[in-house]
């Protein structure tokens, strides 16, 4: 059965899965084949000769055109994303700061008075705000659970893939 913890990493990882997908997808990669120098072992080139024993040849290169920026359709989807991303990281921080259990409120103020939950998160987002948010998600969390258990079938298989310890526990039924 999968923990908060668990249930923490498994939500990072998918949302790390969405953030590449949409950042690459912004990328457009164009091949170019030139004339340049190679080298004697055949791995690197110089478009000047640096050295008589290189030899001029043909060399395929992959030059990036396009880049994720404001003005491309998944921006705002990408930027969506990654306050996601630091909104369970800072979930993350939480529950440590509470040793595997949902912390008390108390507690999470005097973390943030001694400014121990605020460095990963954004200049642009309130750290107060980021961090309750991620508590009451915790709370969610956790309440779901315990009570419905099944909704996190699919932690649990990922675990089964991904930790061996985890599968082996699992396995002796």
């Amino acid at each position: 059965m999968a923990t908060l913890l668990d249930v923490l990493k498994f939500a990072i990882a998918r949302q790390a899965t969405e953030l590449h997908h949409l950042k690459t997808a912004g990328v457009t990669i164009e091949t170019v084949t030139k004339y340049a120098w190679l080298a004697p072992d055949g791995k690197t080139f110089r478009i000047k000769q640096p050295a008589p024993e290189w030899k001029r040849g043909k060399v395929t290169i992959h030059i990036r055109r396009g880049f994720l920026n404001p003005k491309h359709p998944n921006w705002a989807a990408f930027q969506r994303a990654r306050k996601r991303v630091s909104l369970l990281y800072t979930a993350l921080h939480v529950l440590k700061l509470g040793q595997g259990v949902i912390p008390e409120p108390k507690e999470i103020q005097k973390a943030l008075k001694a400014g121990s939950l605020s460095h990963h998160i954004g200049r642009t987002q309130r750290v107060r705000q980021v961090v309750f948010k991620a508590w009451k998600l915790l709370r969610k969390l956790g309440n779901r659970l315990e009570h419905t258990p099944a909704r996190f079938a699919e932690v649990d298989l990922w675990l089964a893939g991904f930790s061996p310890q985890h599968s082996a526990e699992t396995t002796h039924d």
